[in-house]
C-alpha cells in the first residue's frame, strides 16, 4: 500500500492553522483540556470512552467558545479556565480518591485545613498519570510564550469563527439530551411520576433541598457534573452553596415544630429505663471503622480483639447495622450526628457556614459536671474549637496542648489517648469526654505505618494499610481501658465506642462497606441490636442509656433500645437501607428536610 499525501485542501488548513497563533492557540488548549478533562471524568466514573468523550469535547468547547469573540489582549482572559479547570480537577482527583465524591465548593474556603494530614493524604492518592495536569499547563504556558504578541494581533477567519460557535452550540444541544435521557434510564424507576412533571434541571434543582418538596434524595455531585456539563453544574453549585438563605417562612417554622414533637415520647415505648446519671461518659469516636472489622480475621486472629473483649463484657450494647449518614462534611457531619441529633446538609459540608449555630447536643443534656474533647489535631480544623464550644464542651484539647504537655513523640492515635488519661487525671468526676481518633484515615495508598501480622497475610494493599491502622487503634483502645481500669474509673464509666462515618475499604470478601458499630461499655444492659439503622440513632440512644430523656432536644433519630418497628435508614443520596414503610420513608424524609433548614436557619439560635 502507497503513502499518499494529503488532499491539497486538508494541506492549505493544516498551513493556514500554522499561520494563524492564536487558532493555533485555541486548538492546542482545547486538545489538552479536552484530554485532561477526559482524564478526570475517567477518573471519578466507570464510564465507556464514549460518555467521558460527550463529556469532555462539548463542554470544553463551551468554555473556550468566548475566546472566538474575544480580541486584543483580552484573549489573554483564557488563562482563568485553564488555571481554574486544573486547579479544580488535581483537587478533586485528590479529594475523590480518599473520599469518593466531588468536593463542596464551599469547602475550598477552609484554607485552616491544611495540615500535615491533608499533604501526607495529597503525597499518598497522587498517580504518575496526575502530572498530566501541571504538565498540560506548562505546555500552553510555552506555547503562550511563543506566540501571544500574535494571538492579541491576529484576527480568526470569519467563516471559520462562524461555524466554531455553530458547531459547539449543536454539539451541546444534542450531548445534553443525550445526558438527560441518560438521567431518564437512571431515574425513571425511582421516582416515575416526577419524571412526568419536572425536567431533568428542576429535578438537580429540587436536590437542593430548599423547602419542603417530595424529592427526597441528593443527586451526587459528579451526577450533576455529567448531566448538565461544567457550566451549569458549577453555576448550580455557587447558586446553592454559596447563596444567603432566605428568611424562614411560617409554614416551615410550623413544619419543624411538628416534625420535632413526633419523636417526644419515642422513649416511654419501651420497657428498659437506664439510669446511668452518675457514671462518667467516654464517647470515642474512631476514624472510619466499619462494621465489618469486628468480625474478620486474619490468619487465625482477630484484628480488634481489645474490642472483641468489650463487646463480649457481659454488660454491652451492641448494633453493628448502622447506616452511614455523614455528608460532604464526612468526619465532622459525623461527629455533629453523633453530638446533636441533627442530620447533616447534604450537598455541603456543615461546618463550612454552619459552625456557629446554637445547637442542642449530648454536652448540655448530661447537666453540671466537666465537659470536654481530645483530638488528635489541630482544634482550627474544620472550626472544631468552634462547633465544640458551640455544642456545650468546656474546653477542647488539641496537638497544641499535647505539646506542651511533652506527648506528642508517639504515633496520633497514643498522643491522643495519652493527653486524654492526662487531663482524666485531673477532673472531678463524674465527667463527660469525647475523644477523636484519626489514624484510620485514608488514604490508603502509602507503606502502612504500622506493621504486624496482618502485613504478611498477602492481602490487597488498601486493605492491609487499613487493617494496621485499625489493630493500631485497637491496640492504643487496650491501653486505655487498661488505664482506666488501674485508676478505678473504667466500673463508674459507660463507655462509647462508634465512628464517624464508613470507610470505602471493602473487607476481603467485597462486602460490608456502608455500616458503622455502635458498642456502649458499662450501660446496665447486656444485648445485641440487629435491627438497621441510621448514625441519626445514636444521639438518642445516649440520651436513653445516661438517663437523660428529659432533655428538651431528642433529636431525629430512635433509640435503639426502643421498640419503635423500624428497620431501615435513608442515606443523603435518598437511598433506603433496610425495610421503611411509607410512613416511616416520609418522616425520615422530613425530618432530613427540617433538620436542614433548622442548621441553615440557626432555628435554636435563642434555645
Amino acid at each position: 500500500m502507497k503513502f499518499r499525501l494529503p488532499p491539497p485542501y486538508l494541506k492549505r488548513l493544516i498551513s493556514d492553522i500554522c499561520k494563524d497563533k492564536a487558532l493555533l492557540f485555541v486548538i492546542a488548549t482545547f486538545i489538552i483540556l479536552a484530554l485532561q478533562y477526559g482524564i478526570f471524568w475517567k477518573e471519578i466514573t466507570e464510564t465507556s470512552t464514549f460518555h467521558y468523550l460527550i463529556v469532555a469535547l462539548g463542554d470544553i468547547a463551551l468554555i473556550l467558545l468566548p475566546f472566538w469573540l474575544l480580541k486584543g489582549k483580552w484573549r489573554a482572559t483564557v488563562w482563568i479556565p485553564i488555571i481554574g479547570l486544573n486547579i479544580y480537577w488535581i483537587v478533586n482527583v485528590i479529594y475523590f480518591r480518599t473520599y469518593s465524591d466531588l468536593i463542596p465548593l464551599s469547602s475550598l474556603s477552609l484554607t485552616d485545613n491544611v495540615d500535615e494530614l491533608v499533604v501526607d493524604s495529597v503525597k499518598n492518592s497522587f498517580e504518575i498519570k496526575d502530572s498530566v495536569y501541571p504538565f498540560g499547563v506548562i505546555i500552553l504556558a510555552v506555547l503562550w510564550y511563543k506566540t501571544h504578541r500574535e494571538v492579541f494581533k491576529n484576527r480568526m477567519p470569519r467563516l471559520l469563527k462562524r461555524w466554531a460557535i455553530i458547531i459547539t452550540l449543536i454539539w451541546n444541544l444534542l450531548t445534553h439530551a443525550y445526558r438527560e435521557y441518560d438521567y431518564y434510564l437512571e431515574y425513571r424507576f425511582l421516582h416515575p411520576y416526577e419524571l412526568k412533571s419536572h425536567s431533568t434541571l428542576q429535578l438537580i434543582q429540587k436536590s437542593y433541598p430548599d423547602s419542603w418538596g417530595e424529592f427526597d434524595g441528593c443527586v451526587s455531585k459528579k451526577r450533576k457534573l455529567y448531566t448538565l456539563g461544567l457550566i451549569q453544574s458549577m453555576f448550580l453549585y455557587m447558586v446553592h452553596e454559596l447563596k444567603p438563605s432566605e428568611p424562614i417562612t411560617q409554614e416551615e417554622i410550623d413544619r419543624i415544630n411538628l416534625i420535632t414533637s413526633k419523636n417526644d415520647n419515642q422513649f416511654l415505648s419501651h420497657s428498659r429505663q437506664l439510669n446511668n446519671t452518675d457514671k462518667n461518659l467516654i464517647i470515642i469516636i474512631v476514624e472510619s471503622l466499619n462494621s465489618w472489622v469486628l468480625d474478620i480475621e486474619v490468619d487465625g486472629q482477630s484484628v480488634v480483639p481489645n474490642l472483641k473483649s468489650l463487646m463480649g463484657s457481659g454488660d454491652a450494647i451492641v448494633a453493628t447495622n448502622l447506616i452511614s449518614q455523614a455528608g460532604p462534611g464526612r468526619s465532622s457531619d459525623g461527629q455533629l450526628l453523633i453530638n446533636t441529633g441533627l442530620l447533616p446538609l447534604r450537598n455541603e459540608a456543615t461546618v463550612s457556614r454552619h459552625s456557629d449555630n446554637n445547637f442542642p447536643s449530648l454536652a448540655k443534656a448530661i447537666g453540671e459536671r466537666t465537659k470536654f474533647e481530645v483530638i488528635c489535631e489541630e482544634k482550627s480544623l474544620w472550626k472544631h474549637g468552634i462547633t465544640s464550644k458551640k455544642e456545650g464542651y468546656d474546653h477542647i484539647y488539641d496537638t497544641t496542648d499535647a505539646k506542651a504537655a511533652g506527648l506528642t513523640s508517639g504515633p496520633v492515635e497514643e498522643t491522643m489517648f495519652r493527653l486524654a488519661e492526662s487531663v482524666i487525671s485531673k477532673t472531678e468526676q463524674p465527667f463527660f469526654c469525647t475523644l477523636i481518633t484519626l489514624a484510620m484515615h485514608g488514604p490508603y495508598k502509602g507503606e502502612p505505618k504500622w506493621k504486624s501480622w496482618i502485613s504478611e497475610a498477602g492481602l490487597p494493599h488498601d486493605l492491609t494499610t487499613y487493617l494496621e491502622a485499625t489493630h493500631y487503634f485497637d491496640t492504643e483502645l487496650g491501653k486505655f481501658i487498661g488505664y482506666l481500669k488501674t485508676r478505678g474509673i473504667y466500673d463508674n464509666s459507660v463507655i462509647v465506642i462508634t465512628s464517624d462515618h464508613e470507610s470505602a475499604v471493602p473487607d476481603y470478601r467485597g462486602k460490608g462497606v456502608g455500616t458503622v458499630p455502635f458498642i456502649a461499655v458499662n450501660a446496665g444492659i447486656d444485648t445485641v441490636i440487629t435491627r438497621r439503622g441510621g448514625q441519626i440513632d445514636i444521639y438518642p440512644t445516649i440520651l436513653d442509656i445516661t438517663g437523660n430523656t428529659d432533655y428538651w432536644w431528642k433529636g431525629f433519630g430512635t433509640s435503639l433500645l426502643a421498640d419503635s418497628g423500624i428497620d431501615g435508614a435513608l442515606d443523603q443520596f435518598g437511598k433506603t437501607h433496610g425495610n421503611l414503610n411509607e410512613r416511616q420513608l416520609k418522616d425520615y424524609r422530613d425530618r432530613w428536610t427540617a433538620s436542614e433548614l433548622i442548621i441553615k436557619h440557626d432555628f435554636f439560635k435563642d434555645r
